[in-house]
């Protein structure tokens, strides 16, 4: 079984690492057979549903004496599926009690982590879970798990000087781990484009901040008959490999390419700033030989990887790629998107107005970055 474990906190200055979170949060408690509690259909009261299996509503009380008897943690497991529409919207009363739960915790001192529960495993007992390892399922229900996923992460930006640890246990892990380079992530909104015949005019290759982007601002992309395709986590590489099919295949006029945030981070493996500019130059060749504008993004600024500490002076190495793909892109007449000399602060980093953690922007801080996609797309396109 694979784990999602997101350390969510108030401010970048207070990260936590996984392993420094799971090192400070010591002894913990498991809250059982309340928010995980159902009975295998439909339920719209949050009392019933609370208390289904015979135990009493959670009250603050519980959770400051658990504190006080030393517990450092409380694992609060929710089964969601009883309390999702149609529509996968989570019902706002169940949501609005799974936070309360979670204030309970965190406003006692300790640290939360928030799992899927039932909602996952083998049928049995008149109960058909729709969260299994199994590529045909994955494919049916990803649309469910990565909203439950968007609805679970509007925790953020609650107001606490502790965290939040999310852990969404995914038994998909076995379906993940054989796809390594991320073909099966589009491939059912792929299938769907070139079927139809309507392709898009400009497809954004990239990781984390290209996916957030997309997330983040859906009108930006839709307006403009844009398609995302970032996968978190992806080295350039990985992007290389799956270049054919998530962005040839589709036949746009240009392709935006943002990668080497995660080479410099190590992700995967210590690779070579060349060979990262390498795979940037032969995405731009095979999107030419297909007819196909490149243009190349500088890698956004970061100062310091909160997920690798141990990585010194990342800022500068950024720059010096940077500055070697900007001198590639100059020599053959490819246009070069300069986000980093926009957004940098003077440690090289992204600035605390635009990033919580020093790497990944913020809603806000992708307006200023559209604005230069669309010159730079208008100029590489002669509109």
């Amino acid at each position: 079984m694979a784990a999602v474990v997101s350390v969510l906190t108030a401010s970048a200055q207070t990260f936590e690492t996984a392993y420094q979170a799971v090192r400070n949060m010591k002894v913990g408690w498991n809250l059982g057979n309340t928010l995980d509690a159902h009975n295998g259909s439909r339920m719209t009261d949050v009392v019933q549903s609370e208390t289904t299996w015979g135990q009493p509503v959670t009250k603050p009380e519980l959770m400051q004496m658990m504190k006080e008897a030393g517990f450092g943690a409380i694992r609060v497991p929710v089964t969601w599926y009883p309390h999702m529409d149609n529509n996968n919207k989570v019902d706002a009363a169940w949501m609005k009690r799974v936070h309360e739960v979670v204030d309970y915790v965190l406003d006692a001192g300790m640290y939360c982590i928030l799992n899927i529960h039932h909602d996952t495993g083998a049928d049995g007992d008149g109960h058909t879970s729709w969260l299994k390892a199994d590529e045909t399922v994955y494919a049916q229900q990803k649309g469910r798990f990565e909203s439950l996923w968007r609805f679970a992460t509007n925790f953020h930006p609650m107001r606490k000087t502790t965290f939040i640890i999310i852990l969404l246990s995914m038994w998909f892990s076995g379906y993940s781990q054989i796809d390594w380079f991320g073909f099966n992530r589009y491939k059912a909104d792929n299938d769907s484009i070139i079927a139809s015949g309507s392709f898009p005019e400009v497809v954004f290759m990239g990781n984390s901040i290209t996916d957030n982007w997309a997330y983040f601002h859906p009108k930006f992309f839709n307006e403009n008959n844009f398609c995302g395709r970032g996968i978190s986590g992806q080295t350039s590489a990985q992007m290389l490999v799956r270049f054919t099919a998530d962005v040839i295949d589709l036949h746009p006029k240009a392709v935006v390419i943002m990668a080497g945030t995660n080479d410099v981070a190590h992700n995967d493996y210590w690779v070579a700033p060349k060979q990262v500019v390498d795979n940037i130059v032969a995405m731009c060749d095979l999107a030419r030989a297909h007819d196909i504008v490149p243009i190349i993004s500088s890698i956004p600024p970061c100062s310091l990887f909160p997920w690798r500490p141990e990585i010194e002076q990342p800022g500068q190495t950024i720059v010096d790629i940077n500055n070697s793909l900007k001198a590639y892109a100059d020599a053959n007449g490819i246009v070069y998107i300069d986000y980093h000399s926009a957004l940098a602060d003077e440690n090289l980093g992204l600035p605390n107005t635009l990033s919580d953690d020093g790497c990944h922007p913020l809603p806000d801080a992708y307006f200023a970055m559209e604005e230069l996609a669309l010159e730079s797309i208008r100029v590489a396109l002669n509109k």
